[in-house]
């Protein structure tokens, strides 16, 4: 019924805030936060922030609402921002934490790592990840500006990719990656960083003062792709090449962005041998993918395939022998899920390396019995993309496809 299970209460002498919460994969609880107190306590630890400004605390408790840990990071922001996030906060699939905030003056941690501030006074953007059991820090990053800057977004993935958007107002670099700015109407940006601390990639385009950008919220899937949405405004507003509205009008926009591989493989039959008339197809795999098929190739002389910028994600290639050309096999598609595993799965993300991969084709089936098939049509539940009959187990189905797949050892 929505019953409290447990209460932690604590103070300092003047404004602290949580401003995020996260939960570890040990169901560790670790919050986020900003102090301006003279003295901030929790059980057996106390800090003070630096000349009244704001700095960051990371405090850890157990699924009981015990006290294990807490960090502080001083991060010197002079006001704290009401109307918009101040620090950004994750956890990935090993516990690691990670940490994103702006920062003035020098940023130092509590185990004496330090990082200093381009232009004292000016805010600079601070990435780290922290060990999810000491919660000191194993790499940080710092974009660096002569004048201030500001995440407006940031999100974080299950690898430890960290990506985050924003408009940069000054020249910006990030670990080598300059993004110019632009001081009267700012210039939209994207950056990914990888799970060691250094910039995979990063987007940004200027603006003009009568057609502008703006990059305000951003998010990221499980194969390290992103997603950016925003507003815009003006007669000719330009995202990446791609127009955005007629002239004269306004409005946002939803786009994604990420990196292809290329996918390759051969067909052999059942004996071995390669096939070499027929198609190879690649369909989505994922519920953001959905669709009939992806693409499809024609087989070469030699039963070789190969499938150009292949966005990260999830995939099945399906192998299909021209039936006049090819005898005694079979496709390897099949529309229930219990045969997905007669076709290769395959996941591309940054982490797969090359892809080549071997369609087997089957034996032509042989039919039993009088060479009649009896039976009736049901729902069931599958998350198959080739269904599309919906969750009614036992449910008779009035609407469906009938497709008849046998094998040399089926009954009828």
């Amino acid at each position: 019924d929505g019953n409290s299970m447990w209460v932690r209460s604590f103070r300092g002498d003047s404004l602290d805030f949580i401003e995020r919460l996260a939960v570890s994969p040990e169901n560790d609880v670790v919050a986020l936060g900003m102090t301006n107190s003279g003295l901030l306590s929790f059980d057996g630890a106390s800090y003070s922030s630096t000349n009244g400004n704001y700095d960051l605390f990371i405090a850890q408790f157990n699924s009981d609402g015990d006290y294990k840990n807490s960090t502080n990071i001083t991060t010197q922001i002079g006001s704290r921002n009401t109307t918009q996030n101040n620090a950004y906060l994750g956890i990935n699939e090993s516990g690691s934490v990670m940490v994103c905030s702006e920062f003035s003056g020098s940023v130092v941690f509590e185990n004496g790592y330090e990082l200093v501030n381009t232009e004292m006074g000016t805010k600079d953007l601070l990435v780290a990840r922290l060990d999810g059991n000491t919660l000191n820090p194993e790499w940080t990053m710092q974009g660096k500006a002569p004048g201030d800057n500001q995440y407006d977004d940031v999100s974080f993935d299950k690898y430890d990719n960290v990506f985050f958007a924003g408009t940069s107002y000054n020249f910006l670099s990030i670990d080598g990656e300059e993004i110019e700015g632009d001081a009267s109407v700012g210039a939209p940006y994207l950056a990914k960083i990888h799970p060691e601390g250094g910039v995979e990639y990063s987007y940004w385009q200027p603006n003009l003062p009568d057609s502008q950008i703006s990059i305000q919220q951003v998010a990221s899937d499980n194969y390290g792709n992103s997603y950016v949405s925003g507003s815009f405004f003006g007669p000719d507003p330009v995202l990446d090449d791609q127009t955005l509205s007629e002239p004269d009008q306004q409005g946002f926009f939803i786009a994604k962005y990420g990196r292809v591989k290329d996918i390759e493989g051969n067909v052999i039959d059942p004996a071995g041998g390669p096939v070499t008339n027929g198609y190879a197809k690649i369909y989505g795999r994922t519920l953001y993918q959905r669709s009939p098929v992806v693409d499809s190739v024609e087989l070469s002389p030699n039963g070789e395939f190969i499938f150009k910028d292949v966005p990260f994600g999830e995939y099945v290639l399906v192998a299909i022998p021209e039936p006049d050309n090819v005898e005694s096999v079979i496709t390897t598609y099949f529309p229930n899920a219990e045969f997905w595993e007669l076709s290769p799965q395959i996941i591309v993300d940054q982490f797969s390396g090359a892809h080549y991969h071997t369609i087997e084709m089957l034996p032509e089936p042989e039919f039993l019995g009088g060479g009649r098939v009896e039976g009736g049509v049901i729902e069931q539940d599958s998350s198959d993309i080739f269904k599309s009959t919906s969750f009614a187990k036992g449910k008779p189905s009035k609407k469906a496809t009938v497709v008849l797949v046998g094998n040399k050892h089926s009954k009828s």
